[in-house]
Parts: C-alpha cells; structure tokens; sequence
C-alpha cells in the first residue's frame, strides 16, 4: 500500500531544536512512542531528521508547478544551502485520503517550525512554504464545508505530479497515494493539452465521477477528444511510480 512522505528542507541541528520550536509556537503535534501524534485528531506521523541531500535543489526543481511556479529564486537559494533534511510519513495505519491528508497537516506544521519547502517523496512534486502553507488552509475549508471534491483537489495539487514522462507517454504520478488510478496519454500530445487532459480525469476520479470504458472525454471545449481505456500499469511493481490501482489511457 503506498503511503504520502514528504521531505523537507531546514536547518535545524537536532530533534531536541526542532522539538522545542514545535512547543514555542503551541503546535498541536505532540512527541509519541511512534513519532508525533495530533492532540485533536489523534494522528500519528513518523519524523526523522536526516543530514544535507546534494540531489534535492534539482528534485524541488522539478517538481515545482510549470504552470504557476512556486519556488522563488530566494527559496531555490536555500535549498541548495540547506542543512537538514525532515521526512515525515504517516504512521502504517493511515493511507489513502486520510494518510495524505495527515501529511498535510504535519508538513504544515514543520512548515512554522522552519522548513524551506516540500517534497513530496516518490512523486516529485514540489511546494514552497507559503504553498504548503496555502494548501493546507485550503483542505481545512473543504472539511468545513463537507466539500469532498474540494479537498480532493487540494490532495491532488499536494501529492500528485501530473506530467512524467514515461516509455512514449505522458502520465500522472501519485494517485496510488489517493488510492486511485494514475492517467496517461502518448507523447505525440502537445505537453499543455496532455496535461489539461491528465489533470481533469484524475480530479473527475478523485471526486467520484471517473469516466467509463470507451468514453470520450476533453479538457474543456478547444482541447482534443480522447477515447478513455482501463488497464493495468505496465511499470513493474519495484519501481516508485509503479501504480496497483491501474491507469487511465487516453489516445485520440
């Protein structure tokens, strides 16, 4: 079962600072036998500090949004400079929806502690702090609001990278963490059109109204028309990208 991690960028020196900033500013996780459980909720996510990662600046790099960039030069400078790398994981127990939306939750948390930014770990995506710090509020008016296919969204512009290439194709990483399936289309398709065309059957997925076999479905009125398959992921199982719950082809 694929579980959120994320990784985060920082410069603290040790488990004990880290700790005593998560007291300062009164942040409702709180030390546990396993990691650091929620006060209200009662989740559980496993943190470790870990030393620099020379690979980092260029995965934040590419991870970060082609279409509305969030990583500032300012930020891009202090991940090649930073001292400490954080990796949250939700405890075993918490996957799908509720294990991202956990991670959500703690990374926003880590984010007032001090991290620089987020990386979402075998998916690539990457967010600054403010960001993060967005989605986060975001997801919590969703819950307010009952609004599932808002909060779908929200866990969607979080986790999933929605433009890898792969063998001749375009396709989605990440909706195995949404335990969904990821979407695909060939290469030939312009990279804007593959996008638009991924990122709406993925949400159109995620909010309970996934296409059906041999449907037809565009982006919206002058994108292309593709034709809809289910089928298996051809990735083997060992490799991170590799998705149990299947694909979503799309071919024109």
């Amino acid at each position: 079962m694929s579980r959120a991690a994320l990784q985060l960028v920082g410069d603290w020196t040790s488990g004990r600072l880290l700790g005593r900033i998560l007291g300062a500013i009164d942040s409702p996780w709180e030390p546990a036998p396993a990691g650091l459980t929620h006060r209200d909720t009662h989740e559980t996510c496993i943190v470790r500090l870990h030393p620099p990662d020379t690979t980092l600046p260029e995965a934040f790099a590419a991870g970060d949004s082609a279409t509305l960039p969030s990583l500032t030069k300012e930020t891009r400078d202090a991940i090649a400079t930073h001292r400490t790398v954080l990796s949250v994981q939700p405890a075993p127990a918490l996957v799908g929806w509720d294990g991202a939306r956990a991670a959500l939750r703690c990374g926003a948390d880590m984010v007032d502690a001090g991290a620089i930014a987020v990386l979402s770990a075998g998916t690539g995506r990457a967010h600054s702090a403010d960001r993060w710090q967005a989605l986060e509020r975001m997801a919590q008016t969703a819950e307010q609001e009952g609004d599932r296919a808002m909060l779908a969204e929200v866990l969607y512009l979080a986790f999933v990278h929605p433009l890898r290439a792969a063998a001749g194709t375009w396709r989605s990483q990440g909706m195995a963490l949404l335990e969904a399936p990821d979407v695909q289309v060939p290469s030939s398709v312009p990279q804007t059109a593959a996008r638009d065309a991924i990122e709406g059957v993925c949400l159109r997925t995620l909010a309970g109204r996934a296409p059906v076999e041999d449907s037809r479905v565009r982006a919206n009125p002058g994108s292309p028309t593709f034709r809809v398959q289910r089928g298996p992921d051809p990735l083997p199982p060992t490799v991170a990208a590799h998705n149990p719950y299947g694909l979503w082809r799309l071919t024109q």
